[in-house]
């Protein structure tokens, strides 16, 4: 018998678009391989380590409402489809990882990253969004590197 609260296993396409939240309950052999909302692949497991992706919470008086996770909980690498925002969040968390960083260029990246989180939708695209996002990638290049792809 399952336990009262758990969180079953989901598949999701590479843009976010939910193909199941709950794999335990697909027919055996009823597997999506492509998503028939955009036609990406769909994953099931984190492209980074290899653990399933967190599925819908079952417990008892608990809504059916899913809405993919946007980083893995085991080992934090971000899902194909996170977002803008997300994106934000990788580039603190390696900042906040990273060792040996000039403590003065440490403190300009976290302004920066916080200049873009405060951004509304209005400022995406302008040109002091861009000039901040090149200020981030030339400041610290390895920071950038591989960003949406991490190493765990």
């Amino acid at each position: 018998m399952p336990p009262e609260s758990y969180f079953t296993s989901a598949a999701v396409c590479r843009r976010g678009h939910v193909a199941t939240s709950d794999l335990n309950r697909r027919a055996h052999g009823e597997w999506l391989q492509h998503c028939t909302v955009c036609g990406a692949e769909v994953l099931s497991w984190c492209p980074h380590c290899g653990t399933r992706i967190k599925g819908r919470h079952i417990a008892p008086a608990v809504g059916a409402t899913y809405a993919p996770p946007e980083f893995c909980d085991f080992c934090g690498g971000p899902f194909p489809w996170v977002g803008r925002e997300g994106r934000i969040y990788e580039l603190e968390n390696r900042l906040l990882a990273t060792e040996g960083l000039d403590p003065a260029i440490a403190g300009m990246l976290r302004d920066w990253l916080n200049a873009l989180a405060a951004m509304g939708p209005d400022d995406y695209g302008s040109a002091k969004e861009v000039e901040l996002w090149q200020r981030i990638r030339e400041s610290a290049p390895t920071l950038w590197e591989n960003l949406g792809a991490s190493e765990h």
